[in-house]
């Protein structure tokens, strides 16, 4: 799956779980942050290229390793908010955190239900899980049209 598509389904779903913690404004642009940054870091580092297709490996793609990543993007994410406001409160930098670990998390599972695969590791080997046997690409319009409803959701144009 494109960085781009699993950037713009977290940064929807932490823009709609931040808003909760601060204005909608200030939400988007911790998630947008955070998203890029985690989803950069782990495909960036745990993605090779072998006769023209991508796979994952296991050095990012497990749960622990993920979830460290992301919260790694959080506290860059809450960095930037510090610098870029001079007033972020423990509210901010929790949600960056918390946020920056969701998206890890959230990365491996469209993952496993898009044909890529996470590892764990059992008896001291690394086995892969795949949900899908075939590489689905054709939810891009699903996954955009699902951030963007929530991204509606979470600036109040539309209500549940």
């Amino acid at each position: 799956m494109e960085d781009e598509l699993h950037a713009i389904l977290a940064t929807g779903m932490l823009t709609l779980l931040s808003t909760t913690l601060m204005p909608a404004a200030d939400a988007l642009a911790l998630s947008i942050t955070t998203a890029a940054i985690a989803n950069t870091l782990i495909d960036g580092i745990g993605t090779k290229k072998e006769n023209d297709n991508y796979y994952t490996t296991p050095a990012t793609h497990t749960l622990p390793r993920a979830a460290f990543l992301g919260a790694t993007a959080g506290v860059a994410g809450a960095l930037l908010a510090i610098l870029l406001t001079q007033s972020a409160t423990w509210p901010i930098i929790l949600a960056a955190i918390l946020g920056g670990i969701f998206t890890g998390l959230l990365h491996l599972a469209l993952d496993t239900l898009t044909g890529d695969a996470i590892y764990v590791k059992r008896n001291g080997e690394w086995k892969k899980i795949i949900l899908v046997k075939r590489k689905i690409q054709n939810l891009r319009g699903a996954i955009i049209l699902a951030s963007l409803v929530m991204l509606m959701l979470a600036f109040k144009i539309i209500g549940l």
